[in-house]
């Protein structure tokens, strides 16, 4: 990773007029990013002039999530780096009621389009600098984004746009290492977010995905109204705008920036549940506990519970679980799973 910074500082110099420009989302891979590019500046430039970090809002992050990415951002900037938060210019389910849309499949992620591709796009097309250089968090084991180049050059509108992936290098294990070991507070701090997976961050509406820990461990509510929006959606508009005037009632906190249109477009639906992503969400029961690996023990499971009392009370049962969270989650053993599941 250090080396491949070495290699972008020398092509591409802020002191030649090239303005490094930092997506941060508030996940592992972003984070690790930032740590070390501001780092690097430091020491090269002695202040983190030249470096622009910004932050794409969609609207429906997780609450605590966005919390701690507000957190962050503002320690940032006290750093001396320029950071932009790019709003949304319409709320998620107002574009889903506006729009016609239904919740995002993995062949139609209308959301990404709209709220992160054509959003920065827009951004760096507007930029008064000349030379940008974009830099994304993304890791070996997932360079098939980036077609297995790391660094790619384009032209947007007389501009030239460099693309880079610095952490091409790192697996999802190399990343929690570093920041474990060289970056401990911001490690910490992503603990809180990561509780039982060491990946799979996104946005609570997000039905792409087959299960949704983050929510569901952070937020078990906001997962619970995920399950009742996705039912409502399929069950036609107007189901779909009762459930939502209750969900914005109960929640505002998850619905930033929402409005109601001034028309309303029902789904396009083929009527194909049989084969549509959305009926696992639509058939989906929050669980009173899942079963996981242990991301940091080869020999231990984690057993995550919905509501803390659960846990607590099976922790009584089987005095060798560790409690963690209070309550969430209990890290058993292996060998002792079976006994474990008899009990709950």
């Amino acid at each position: 990773m250090s080396q491949r910074i070495s290699i972008l500082w020398k092509r591409y110099n802020p002191r030649n007029g090239w303005l490094w420009m930092l997506s941060f989302s508030g996940g592992k891979d972003s984070s690790l990013l930032v740590a070390a590019i501001t780092e690097f500046f430091k020491e090269k430039n002695g202040s983190l002039e030249g470096l622009l970090v910004i932050h794409e809002d969609t609207s429906v992050e997780i609450p605590f999530v966005r919390m701690l990415v507000e957190q962050t951002l503002k320690e940032i900037k006290g750093m001396g780096a320029e950071t932009i938060t790019l709003k949304a210019d319409e709320n998620f389910f107002t574009l889903m009621l506006k729009r016609g849309y239904g919740f995002p499949k993995w062949n139609y992620r209308w959301c990404c389009r709209v709220y992160k591709y054509g959003k920065i796009k827009k951004f760096i097309s507007e930029l008064p600098h000349t030379n940008v250089l974009n830099l994304i968090a993304i890791r070996g084991d997932e360079k098939f984004r980036v077609g297995g180049k790391w660094i790619q050059e384009a032209k947007l509108r007389e501009k030239n746009v460099v693309t880079a992936s610095p952490l091409i290098d790192l697996n999802i294990n190399d990343v929690w290492s570093i920041l474990e070991s060289k970056y401990e507070s911001i490690y910490r701090r992503l603990r809180k977010v990561y509780v039982a997976k060491p990946d799979g961050l996104g946005c609570w509406t997000c039905t792409v995905i087959k299960e949704d820990l983050a929510t569901l461990l952070l937020d078990p509510r906001l997962y619970e109204l995920k399950i009742e929006l996705c039912r409502a959606r399929c069950a036609g508009l107007e189901c779909f705008i009762n459930t939502l005037k209750t969900a914005v009632k109960e929640r505002p906190d998850a619905f930033p920036g929402f409005r109601w249109p001034e028309e309303f477009r029902d789904i396009k639906c083929r009527r194909k549940c049989s084969t549509c992503s959305i009926s696992r969400w639509r058939s989906k029961k929050v669980p009173k506990y899942l079963v996981l690996p242990c991301w940091e023990r080869g020999d231990m499971l984690h057993v995550v519970f919905t509501r803390a009392e659960d846990g607590l009370t099976a922790a009584e049962r089987l005095s060798v679980a560790e409690i963690h969270y209070g309550g969430r989650i209990l890290c058993v053993p292996k060998s002792l799973m079976r006994f474990f599941e008899r009990e709950l």
